[in-house]
């Protein structure tokens, strides 16, 4: 009945199984997973939600709790959310399931999704939750060291940036700009030229390449010896339409045609899905996969 859509059907079957006497103990837990499964499947959410939880201290437990964490994302009830990925981290430790059942940095996005819509105090709360649940999680240092600026602490929004990225460095391409720009108004060049430079030698990021070549101006050094040495080692369009756009002798129409090209290159790419955008995301708009997006551009893959 559930495969052919006829969840009515389904969920009466289930039900009058549950209403029988004679049902086992097992088999009665078997009814009220199925019955679950047939309001998920139906849409009807704050039934299959009820339903789920009645099967804690089951064996369907933590196939039930993973089905209530996702309704939870779907309705983007983070607090809710928050709750039960903390009990599926606490029985994979437990259970001794290793990475495989490591919520945390699904824990940390919950707490940053609620840091979104909180007052200062307690966003900045919030966002230190997120970083002590997962130390290796970027995006809470960046959201933290944006609230640092926001609120007039530009020294202190560096040194979170920095210290961040010492234990996520691949979220190196996300700030480049703003490591350099806080560089620059803070005085404090040396450490933001040297991350960049020990990320680039590793991975030849664009991201990072455009930031230490934005240093390099800033300093006074207008020639373009950063770019060319890369396109020397790394044929990329981008560059080139970068170069050349910097040049006062291309034409016009050249300079459109490399732009047009260079643009879908510049992109980030859901490696679940493969869904493009040219913004990275932290949760894939297309299938929902956290944390699929490359921080790497499309040129770079």
């Amino acid at each position: 009945f559930r495969r052919r859509g006829e969840y009515d059907r389904a969920v009466r079957v289930h039900e009058h199984l549950m209403a029988r006497g004679d049902l086992s103990k097992a088999d009665h837990q078997r009814a009220q997973h199925a019955l679950a499964l047939d309001y998920l499947k139906a849409g009807l959410l704050d039934r299959a939600e009820d339903a789920l939880g009645k099967l804690e201290g089951t064996k369907f437990e933590t196939e039930a709790r993973l089905a209530r964490l996702a309704i939870f994302e779907r309705t983007r009830d983070w607090a809710a959310a928050q709750q039960v990925a903390q009990q599926l981290q606490a029985s994979s430790k437990s259970s001794n399931l290793g990475s495989s059942g490591d919520f945390s940095i699904r824990l940390s996005h919950y707490l940053c999704e609620q840091a979104e819509g909180a007052a200062i105090e307690e966003r900045s709360l919030l966002l230190q939750q997120a970083m002590a649940a997962a130390p290796q999680a970027a995006r809470p240092a960046m959201m933290l060291a944006a609230l640092q600026e926001s609120g007039g602490e530009p020294d202190l929004a560096l040194n979170t940036l920095l210290d961040g990225i010492k234990s996520a460095p691949i979220a190196i391409p996300l700030i480049a700009n703003k490591l350099v720009q806080l560089g620059l108004q803070c005085q404090r060049i040396e450490p933001v030229q040297a991350a960049l430079q020990a990320f680039y030698a590793q991975t030849h990021s664009l991201d990072a390449l455009q930031a230490l070549n934005h240093l390099q101006a800033a300093s006074g050094a207008n020639d373009s010896s950063l770019l060319l040495a890369h396109l020397r080692d790394e044929p990329s369009l981008v560059i080139t339409a970068q170069l050349m756009k910097s040049s006062a002798e291309t034409a016009p129409d050249i300079q459109r045609a490399l732009d047009k090209a260079a643009g879908p290159l510049l992109r980030y790419r859901c490696a679940a899905c493969g869904f493009e955008a040219s913004r990275h995301f932290w949760q894939c708009p297309g299938c929902q996969s956290w944390d699929s997006y490359s921080t790497r551009r499309v040129e770079e893959l």
